[in-house]
């Protein structure tokens, strides 16, 4: 239990196909799914992947309604109903445009017990080092296909097609 969190999710930036996945929480099973991008009215999580920053909030219906914005609902916003901290995921490089890689929502499940301060500052830093871990699983995944690959043919270069062979 993260400082008092009962509720946590994650959601991963696919690039290519331009959805957000959900790939983990600590409720009740969720099916995976996917939510697209631009797909509107957009989800919360698509909005606080893109929005104006971290976020702290009381509730995702009084959030709502403060700032004129309805969000379509995905499964995981039932658990968003007391205090709420949700963190874009984001890789920041001197003279590179910011990557976008996700976002990680957490919840209260106690009424009038809201997050702190120091909990959504907290809450940034670790969304700072999940993005990082998941931009690094990225590259280190890049390498090994770069590695295992014929430059010209793009299939499994001679080492893996004989390892392999030898499996």
């Amino acid at each position: 239990e993260l400082f008092n969190t009962s509720y946590a999710a994650l959601f991963v930036y696919e690039e290519k196909t331009n959805e957000l996945a959900f790939v983990k929480h600590s409720g009740k099973e969720i099916p995976f799914f996917k939510i697209n991008v631009s797909a509107r009215p957009e989800p919360f999580a698509v909005y606080a992947m893109n929005g104006p920053g971290p976020i702290l909030m009381e509730r995702l219906s009084a959030y709502e309604l403060e700032t004129r914005t309805f969000f379509s609902r995905t499964p995981v916003d039932s658990y968003l109903v007391n205090s709420t901290i949700s963190i874009p995921l984001v890789i920041r490089t001197e003279g590179v445009k910011p990557m976008q890689v996700g976002v990680l929502m957490l919840a209260q499940r106690k009424v009038f017990d809201p997050f702190t301060l120091d909990e959504f500052q907290m809450a940034f830093y670790i969304g700072e080092l999940l993005a990082t871990a998941i931009s690094n699983c990225r590259i280190a995944n890049e390498i090994r296909v770069i590695a295992e690959t014929d430059d010209l043919t793009k299939l499994m270069n001679q080492t893996i097609f004989s390892e392999k062979l030898g499996d």
